[in-house]
């Protein structure tokens, strides 16, 4: 029996399909041969044609063999002689797609044939060229993705490594990368203290510091790099250079940002170490973001100590360093940030450094005159300088660590005292009308404890009535105190107040305080806000917080008797968008809510250790089933035991909210 044969070539390389027509009687056969051709035709092909396959008229079957060296695949099958049936697909080398009909024929068709049918189907094709496979240069990032980091450009060079511009392609945000440069990679010391960086990032999240947001290994590129905001700006190093000094108004809001940062970092235990101009960003918003964490030291006697620094070296930027820096680096405290934000205050009021030029340009004399105070004040120096500013800059330069500023909020509260105009007294009287009285509820048993330390504090706290048979709860702590912390903490709890009755959602709320208040804040001032929806009726608590502490849950008939809720949230009053986290929780009988703020967690003992929310909740948990009167008791109990004997207090905040037994 005679078998047409349909046979369409398809070359993907060359997107072409080509159809050929065999007519097969019984026992015929022909060859496929596989022709390269070059791709400019004026070309002759050298290559000689390859047999791939053998295909016969076999006992009324079509029968395809396999005569290549590389294999043919028939329907996806690797075969050596298989039948062809019709709507086959068989792939050759150079990928050669055939696709088969088979026809039997009948009658006085069967008789049809042509010379063509025997002789070999020669089937053209063009390989493309190989591309060379490019050679990457693993001593350049730039142009290459690394864990998903593509790196643009280089922004800086710096002693320790390169720092790039890139984007982080799975949020596409821009992104500094720091790196270790290849100099110092055998350099192990160094590269802890490069890594050390990132292990602190939790700590610092903060608006004046950089925010480091990962850190790996290359090992293709031998890279150590860390992730990290990237900040459009100048340093204020080259503003100093181009400007010489600042605006006295200028100068203080640098240092207020300055203080502001190392007030906090002090406050997670980080001491920087290295504060100069050159780690200083002013952005295009007018904001300080305060970089090079490199030389960063952690005291936290809670933690393994990595000591990665020997007692009698030296450390950091010369002009800016302290005395007892100079001396020894390993065994410096806060203080020495201090006095180099003293140098730096000096250089932004006068133009240039509290030390003599010529003593800079040798150590002998330098480490000379770090041992006694700049020779000029300020203000002799820039008659501008109010004689105000003289006693803070030269209190922080001075050279015995004890006579100086013992902490950087310090610095903040004496800058921010020069700068305020308005009335103490009005502001009193304000304040003192602003807190509300504990109200009464059948489901809900309230008790608050405020203790502040001065007469205008940063702590506040309100009850909302609302619809429903719901409350609105408030707890909050603006940074400072005195005259702004007043005004700050009325323009945030009117604003809450206000939301509160027109949105059903506590991070509605936060979110658009944040948009309402962040224009009027000082830029040195924030505020830590925790809200909450308690719902009479449903029994839950709808729960967020910009940047307060944690939501404590106590309930000895619970399993766990405590627990805390820590939804996402950054502070109020940043100059962005605020996305704040919201959380539903269902209440029980007994259910005790605790809020605090950190004149709680942060006080200290004598030996400077702080309370913590550890031992906070060590306290709660000791007491049993009691009444939120007789715990707030108990921990304010436990508070003044503990910092006995010290002068380091701060308002003191506890807002208790139980859902009565009987509810």
């Amino acid at each position: 029996m005679t078998i047409k044969l349909s046979i369409t070539a398809i070359d993907k390389a060359r997107n072409e399909q080509r159809r050929y027509l065999k007519y097969l009687r019984l026992g015929e056969s022909f060859i496929v041969v596989l022709k390269k051709i070059s791709e400019n035709p004026a070309q002759t092909s050298s290559h000689e044609p390859e047999v791939a396959c053998f295909i016969k008229n076999e006992n009324e079957e079509i029968i395809l063999l396999d005569r290549t060296d590389k294999g043919i695949f028939l329907n996806a099958q690797k075969i050596e002689k298989a039948k062809i049936n019709d709507g086959d697909q068989a792939l050759l080398p150079h990928a050669i797609n055939l696709s088969f009909g088979v026809y039997p024929l009948t009658g006085k068709d069967i008789f049809k044939s042509t010379k063509s049918s025997k002789e070999p189907l020669i089937i053209e094709y063009v390989e493309p060229e190989k591309e060379q496979k490019k050679e990457i240069d693993y001593s350049n990032p730039v142009g290459h993705e690394i864990d998903g980091y593509y790196f643009e450009d280089v922004l800086s060079y710096g002693s320790m490594g390169i720092v790039y511009k890139g984007v982080q392609k799975s949020l596409n945000r821009k992104v500094a990368i720091k790196t270790v440069s290849p100099k110092n990679l055998k350099n192990n010391i160094l590269i802890k203290r490069f890594m050390n960086m990132a292990s602190m990032a939790w700590r610092l999240n903060h608006p004046y510091i950089v925010q480091i947001y990962d850190t790996g290994i290359s090992r293709e590129f031998q890279m150590h790099y860390v992730v990290m905001e990237y900040i459009e700006g100048e340093t204020l190093r080259e503003v100093l250079n181009r400007q010489k000094k600042l605006p006295v108004e200028t100068a203080c809001k640098v240092i207020s940002h300055l203080a502001s940062a190392l007030s906090f970092a002090h406050r997670q235990n980080i001491i920087h170490r290295d504060v100069n101009p050159s780690n200083i960003i002013i952005t295009k918003n007018d904001y300080i973001k305060l970089i090079g964490l490199a030389l960063s030291k952690v005291i936290d006697p809670n933690e393994e100590r990595m000591d990665l620094t020997m007692k009698g070296q030296a450390m950091g930027t010369m002009g800016y360093i302290a005395p007892e820096q100079a001396k020894s680096a390993a065994e410096v405290d806060f203080r020495a940030d201090i006095y180099s934000m003293g140098v730096i205050f000096y250089e932004c009021l006068c133009g240039r450094s509290p030390y003599d030029p010529n003593d800079l340009k040798d150590p002998v004399k330098y480490a000379k005159a770090l041992r006694q105070k700049p020779g000029q004040t300020p203000s002799k120096v820039n008659p501008l300088v109010p004689k105000a500013l003289d006693d803070i800059v030269m209190k922080c330069l001075d050279p015995n660590p004890e006579k100086r500023y013992q902490k950087a909020d310090l610095v903040l509260d004496d800058v921010k005292t020069y700068t305020e105009s308005l009335s103490l007294s009005a502001a009193q009287k304000r304040i003192r009308a602003m807190f509300p009285k504990t109200p009464n509820s059948r489901v809900f048993d309230f008790h608050v404890l405020f203790e502040p330390m001065e007469e205008i504090g940063g702590d506040f706290y309100d009850y909302i009535p609302l619809e429903d048979e719901k409350w609105g709860i408030v707890i909050g702590d603006v940074t400072g105190h005195g005259v702004e912390a007043a005004v700050v903490m009325g323009m945030v709890k009117s604003v809450i107040k206000i939301m509160a009755k027109n949105l059903d959602s506590a991070a509605e709320v936060l979110e658009y305080a944040n948009k309402e208040i962040s224009p009027d804040m000082d830029t040195t001032t924030f505020t830590t806000v925790a809200y909450g929806i308690l719902d009479s009726k449903n029994k839950t608590l709808r729960f967020a917080r910009a940047g307060h502490h944690p939501l404590i849950l106590y309930n000895p008939n619970r399993d766990p008797s405590l627990i805390t809720f820590a939804p996402k949230g950054t502070i109020l009053g940043v100059p962005w968008s605020l996305n704040v986290e919201e959380i539903e929780i269902s209440l029980q009988p007994g259910d005790m809510m605790l809020q605090y703020t950190d004149g709680i967690t942060e006080i200290k003992s004598k030996k400077g250790e702080e309370f913590g929310i550890e031992r906070l909740c060590e306290v709660i948990e000791q007491q049993g089933d009691i009444s939120p009167k007789q715990m707030a008791e108990a921990i304010q109990k436990s508070v003044e035991q503990f910092s006995k004997d010290t002068s380091d207090m701060d308002d003191i905040t506890l807002l208790i909210v139980k859902l009565k037994n009987e509810a």
